[in-house]
Order: structure tokens, then C-alpha cells, then sequence
């Protein structure tokens, strides 16, 4: 067979892999788009799913308390039930000791005083929790005052009504109301007006359990009013999006269609601004005058999708580095057609190379943007976390046991330093919130944690609640993954649970303290100016896991329920830079001076440079011992599975033998092709094989 024919048959070899590669680039394209897509279709329906369920339990909840309210007021005005009946009715039905219900009411008419002024009497039962507190006043009547919306509008619409959040002097706290007017039947006028109030924060609380504050907001359907948001200051101020004037922003583009289109069931809309598209989800509330909807960008929406299987995006980058390769191969042997020159060949050498190189670059730093960490256990939302509360009101029910009690849990991170590899040291405060007078079940203990200190710094007590805070600092042991290592993908981890072992007691994340937790990538619970030397912050989330202290101590195993330990995750990233200074460059300081070293093998003699087996075989074995020596080092400070990083040496332990042997080789003159144009075949392949082999383990270990 000729050489034509035989350079035929490797262009043609090479033509028929380029377009295989070009298929699996066009490929694996058009499969991370669709990807893409129906992650984005997913996490456009799992956010439908969150405000339907959040409208849900507005609905619910603050409908019931309203149709419970109606009932009151229409019998009390038929005189069905007197006023003793009416607050025993009221002492009796759990349903109003409801944690969002501040108090229950009833205000008269004001009545004209002989000074002169109007003066109105109300019977006030405060919200302990457990119980009812009756109060009574006389108040000077004054009829155009943000505590006194409520009351007037009732008069003035001569209907039930919601009133806007104001702050309520004789109660010290932020609420809104509800309330329906008492009739004297026979002059069909109003005589008293029955209330429901309740604390400001019970619609927090609800919007962050389900779809979080960040995105959501709530205005009135009759002038668009915002009744909730994540900025308090609109909802305190009564800011109005029909007042707005510039009428090209989200807020009144959203209100003028919400305002044209009632949805009673999820609905969307795509709008845009100057800068970025958004999508809102809207729903009208059912038994509420009002629209709760959401507003995203995409950016936001790309956030809530933490997709861990990278494969795809690895085979992705790998199709288009060897499409290019091939390419630059198929350029350059036409070149060599024409005029073949070690030139040539070494432009040839040095591209590939260089292609190569910069696909691993490429890999390193396309890692830093993927997740690596499964968050699928992640405790998102109020769903989620009641999914795990019913397991376990069920083994209480089984074993005749105590109720779960729920102790809602805020953990923020102040600092965090690596003291080694493996052991961290943390420090910062826990938010709880305990049932009132519970003073025997206050404490918490850090799982797995040594050299513990924790101080109760502060308690707060409101008519329904304590509210304990603590300060600690605490030494963890992590399990690390070290796998990716020096381009790490981690998490941090601070499991908690009560010191009191023998209560039922289940920390729960506090939704509402972070203004929900739907997107894990916003970082809850970890201080804006945490810096972590060599780090940086991915996100955060809570999840439970196995509380081995509690099952020590649950002898009986029949009374005894296995409750979990509420976890904090920090997930954490190591910083590009740091990882390519301290841990990437000096190995490929080496297997540039091991390249250098093979350049020296020469049959061309040179004052300057020598060409000596001995020599060579003295250079790299001061190379080897200089490898072992470092990967050793590694390893005494990283016990792990084999890192990423540790190909490059096992790698090496490979080249570092190859180079005395294509000297010795090259010494005997027994073989041409080593022997050709002083080893060229060899200088040409060492770095484009090096950079192959190095290319491909990154691809098979970022996937």
C-alpha cells in the first residue's frame, strides 16, 4: 500500500470522527436545552404549586376566623345568644386560640358624653394560647385614625370588612382585622361591631412555610393597596400600585392586568422591563378581597432548580474540545500536504495542547457554577416539613405518647473557621420560639459537637410565645468529600436538638425568621460578611437527620419515639484561584521541567547542553522522590477517597519512569522511529498526550 493511500484512509478516518463528534456535540446541545426547558417547566409548576397552597391556607384559615365572626355577629344581632353566651362560646372553642389570632372584641357605637364628646365602651378577650383573657375599656372616639380604620369602614359600608395592618396602641403590636357589624333588628341600624384580630406576622408566617416572602406579595382588589410584602414599609405606609405613577414598572404593569383578569386558580403573565423579563404568578383569594401573586426574573427561576447530574454538560464540553481538535488536525495535515515541516508539527503540537488545556480550565470553571451536592431532602417549605411532623404524630398516637411538641428553630452563622481538613469551628445564635410558660423544655444541644459553649442571651415573652435566644460556638467534625479536591463542592454541617430528652420536643425551621426557604441558593442563615478563606457560599438549607444522642437515651423503645435533629447545611465552594495557585501549578511546574529534561535527548552535540542516560535517569528520579514527597504531604492532611487532584501525581508516577526509558531507548539506536529527528515523535506527543489524558479524567470526575 502507497503513502497516498495510506493518508487517504487517515483523513477519511478522521473526516468520519469528526462528523460523529459533531453529531454527539449537536446532541448532547440539543438535549441540555430541553433539559433546561423542563427544569424551568418544573420549577415554574412546583412555584404554581406553592401559591395555590399558600392561597389555600389564606383562604382557610383566615376565611374560616371570618365565617366563624359573620356567625357570631348575626346571632348576637337576632339575639340568639346574649353576651355571657357569646364569651362563653368564645372561652370554649379552641379554634380561636388560634397562634394568629391576637384577640377577639367587641365595640359599641359611641355614644355622645355630657362633655361633649363621643366616648365608645369594648369587651376585649387578649389571646393567651391556652386561654382567653377578658379585658374592658372606655375610649375617647376619634373617627379619622389608622387604629380606628376598621371600625369606621364597618359603619360607613355597613359590612364585614379586612382592614390593612396598623400598629395597635393598647395591644403593642403590629395586626390587621376583620369585622362584621351587630344589628339591633328592630331599627335596623348598627349598635356594636364584632372584631377579629390578628398579628401581622400570622400572613408572614404563612407565605413563608409555602412559596417564602421574597418573591410574593398580596394588595386588596379595590385599589390594589399592598396588604403584604417582603418590604414592610409599602404595607405600613399603604402604598398603592393604582397609584403608582410610573405606569411602565412590574408593580403597575402587574396591577393593571390582575386588575382586568380575576384568576380564582393559579395564573401567569410575562411582563419585562428595561433590563430583564419577568414571570408573575397570580391568584385571587376565594373569601378574601384580595390577589396574592409572585414576581421572577429568570435568573431567580434558574436558582430554585439545583439539578446534580452533570454528565450531560461533561459530555457536552468533551464533543465540542474533540470537534475542535479534529478540526485543527484535519487544517494542519492539509498544510503538511502542500509543505510538510517539523515547523508544522510542532504548530500542530502546541494547538492541540493548548485546546486541550484550555478545556480543562474550562472544566475547572464550569464546576464552580454546578451542583454537586443532593438537596432533594432539603426542608423547603411547610409541605415538606409536615410530611416528616405526620410520621411522627403517628408513632405518638401508636405508643400513646404526648403530642409533638414544635419548637420553630432560626440558626444564623456569624463565623466559621477551619481549624484542618476535617474539624471546623462555628460560631453564632439560635431563634426559638417556645409555647408560653414551657420553661422546662428551653435548651439546646449540638450532635457530634465538641468543645461546645452556648449562652442564653436573651428571652423575650409575648402574650403567646417565649422567644429564647442563644449565643454559641461550637467545634464540628465534618465529613468532608475531598473527591473533586482542589475543586471542592461541600457543605457544612450543625445538627441540634433538645437538651430536654424526655419531652417530645421537634425543632422546626422557622420559615418565617428567613422570609421563607424556597430558594436554597439565597444563603439563609449565614451572616452577609462570612468570608471562609479559600471558600465561598453556594447556599444553605435545613433537612433532618438520625439524633444518635436521643436514641441513647430512649430505653424503652415502646414509649419512646425516634425524633430527629433539625440540621443547618452550609453548602460551600472552593474559590477558583486558590485552588489553581496552591494546589494545580505546582505539578505542572514539573511536568514542564520534565519536558524540558526530554528536550536535552539529542543526537546533536552542544556545548550548553549534553545528552547523558545517567544524567537524565539522576534528573528524574530527583523528580519522582520531589512527587512522592508532595503527594505524601497531601495525603497526610486529606484521608479521602482518590482526589482529583491525585491523577495528576499517579499520572506522573507513569511519565516520570517513561522519560530514562525513551533516553536509554534513544541511547541504543535499535529503533528509527524513536531514534527520527532526535526523538521528535516523542517531544511532539508528550504534551498533547499529558493534556488528553488529563482532559478526560476531568470530564469522568466533574460529571
Amino acid at each position: 500500500m502507497s503513502q497516498n493511500q495510506t493518508n487517504k484512509k487517515l483523513v477519511s478516518f478522521i473526516i468520519a470522527l469528526f462528523l460523529i463528534s459533531l453529531l454527539g456535540l449537536v446532541y448532547t446541545q440539543i438535549c441540555l436545552k430541553q433539559n433546561d426547558n423542563n427544569r424551568m417547566l418544573t420549577t415554574i409548576s412546583n412555584q404554581k404549586l406553592f401559591l395555590a397552597t399558600t392561597t389555600d391556607k389564606l383562604d382557610k384559615k383566615l376565611g374560616l376566623m371570618a365565617d366563624k365572626l359573620d356567625t357570631y355577629a348575626m346571632l348576637l344581632s337576632t339575639g340568639k345568644i346574649s353576651m355571657p353566651e357569646f364569651e362563653s362560646e368564645l372561652s370554649n372553642e379552641k379554634l380561636w386560640l388560634n397562634y394568629g389570632i391576637v384577640g377577639v372584641g367587641i365595640a359599641e357605637v359611641p355614644k355622645l358624653r355630657s362633655n361633649g364628646r363621643k366616648h365608645f365602651h369594648r369587651n376585649y378577650w387578649l389571646n393567651l394560647t391556652t386561654r382567653f383573657e377578658s379585658q374592658q375599656d372606655s375610649n375617647n372616639y376619634t373617627l379619622n385614625t389608622q387604629e380606628n380604620a376598621w371600625f369606621n369602614d364597618t359603619l360607613k359600608n355597613q359590612k364585614p370588612q379586612w382592614s390593612r395592618s396598623y400598629y395597635d396602641n393598647s395591644l403593642r403590636e403590629f395586626i390587621f382585622s376583620y369585622s362584621a357589624p351587630v344589628y339591633d333588628v328592630t331599627h335596623k341600624n348598627i349598635i356594636a361591631v364584632l372584631v377579629v384580630d390578628f398579628d401581622s406576622q400570622f400572613i408572614d408566617s404563612i407565605v413563608s412555610q409555602n412559596i417564602g416572602q421574597k418573591y410574593t406579595s398580596i394588595i386588596s382588589r379595590d385599589d390594589g393597596a399592598y396588604i403584604y410584602t417582603d418590604n414592610t414599609d409599602k404595607v405600613l405606609n399603604q402604598v398603592s400600585l393604582s397609584k403608582i405613577t410610573n405606569k411602565n414598572s412590574i408593580e403597575a404593569q402587574t396591577y393593571q392586568y390582575i386588575n382586568k383578569n380575576h384568576c380564582n386558580q393559579v395564573c401567569s403573565l410575562a411582563l419585562s422591563d428595561n433590563s430583564e423579563k419577568h414571570l408573575i404568578l397570580y391568584q385571587s383569594l376565594k373569601k378574601l378581597p384580595w390577589t396574592i401573586f409572585a414576581d421572577y426574573t429568570t435568573q431567580q427561576l434558574g436558582s430554585l432548580n439545583r439539578e446534580s447530574d452533570n454528565s450531560l454538560t461533561m459530555l457536552n464540553i468533551g464533543f465540542w474540545v474533540i470537534s475542535l481538535l479534529l478540526l485543527v488536525v484535519l487544517v494542519n495535515l492539509y498544510r503538511m500536504s502542500k509543505k510538510r515541516t517539523f515547523k508544522t508539527l510542532w504548530q500542530l503540537s502546541a494547538l492541540v495542547s493548548l485546546i486541550l488545556v484550555c478545556g480543562i480550565v474550562y472544566v475547572w470553571k464550569i464546576s464552580n457554577h454546578l451542583y454537586y451536592r443532593d438537596t432533594s431532602k432539603a426542608i423547603i417549605n411547610q409541605t415538606i416539613l409536615d410530611s416528616y411532623i405526620k410520621q411522627y404524630d403517628a408513632a405518638s398516637q401508636l405508643k400513646r405518647t404526648e403530642s409533638i411538641i414544635k419548637i420553630p428553630t432560626a440558626i444564623i452563622i456569624d463565623s466559621a473557621e477551619f481549624l484542618n481538613s476535617y474539624n471546623i469551628q462555628l460560631s453564632g445564635h439560635i431563634m426559638q420560639r417556645y409555647p408560653k410558660n414551657s420553661e422546662d423544655a428551653w435548651g439546646v444541644k449540638f450532635n457530634d459537637g465538641f468543645d461546645a459553649k452556648i449562652t442564653q442571651t436573651g428571652v423575650q415573652k409575648t402574650n403567646r410565645y417565649d422567644h429564647v435566644t442563644w449565643s454559641f460556638q461550637v467545634k464540628i467534625r465534618e465529613n468532608f468529600d475531598y473527591t473533586h479536591y482542589p475543586f471542592n463542592h461541600g457543605s457544612i454541617w450543625l445538627a441540634v436538638s433538645p437538651v430536654n430528652q424526655y419531652k417530645n420536643l421537634l425543632f422546626t425551621p422557622d420559615f418565617s425568621y428567613y422570609n421563607g426557604l424556597t430558594d436554597i441558593n439565597a444563603a439563609n442563615g449565614v451572616a452577609r460578611n462570612l468570608i471562609i478563606p479559600g471558600w465561598y457560599i453556594r447556599g444553605s438549607y435545613f433537612n433532618y437527620q438520625n439524633d444518635s444522642s436521643r436514641m441513647v437515651n430512649n430505653v424503652n423503645s415502646y414509649s419512646a419515639i425516634d425524633l430527629p435533629a433539625l440540621t443547618f447545611n452550609i453548602l460551600i465552594g472552593a474559590t477558583f484561584g486558590d485552588a489553581v495557585i496552591t494546589t494545580v501549578i505546582p505539578p505542572m511546574v514539573i511536568i514542564m521541567i520534565l519536558f524540558v529534561t526530554m528536550l536535552t535527548i539529542s543526537k546533536k552535540g552542544n556545548k550548553s547542553i549534553e545528552f547523558k542516560v545517567n544524567s537524565i535517569l539522576s534528573a528524574s528520579s530527583g523528580m519522582l522522590f520531589t512527587i512522592v514527597f508532595t503527594h505524601v504531604s497531601l495525603r497526610n492532611k486529606i484521608t479521602s477517597a482518590i482526589m482529583y487532584i491525585e491523577y495528576f501525581y499517579l499520572m506522573m508516577y507513569i511519565v516520570v519512569p517513561l522519560i530514562p526509558i525513551n533516553a536509554f531507548l534513544f541511547a541504543t539506536k535499535k529503533f528509527p522511529k524513536i531514534n527520527f529527528a532526535s526523538n521528535l515523535y516523542a517531544k511532539l506527543l508528550f504534551f498533547p498526550v499529558i493534556s488528553f489524558l488529563l482532559f478526560i479524567i476531568s470530564l469522568w470526575r466533574f460529571a
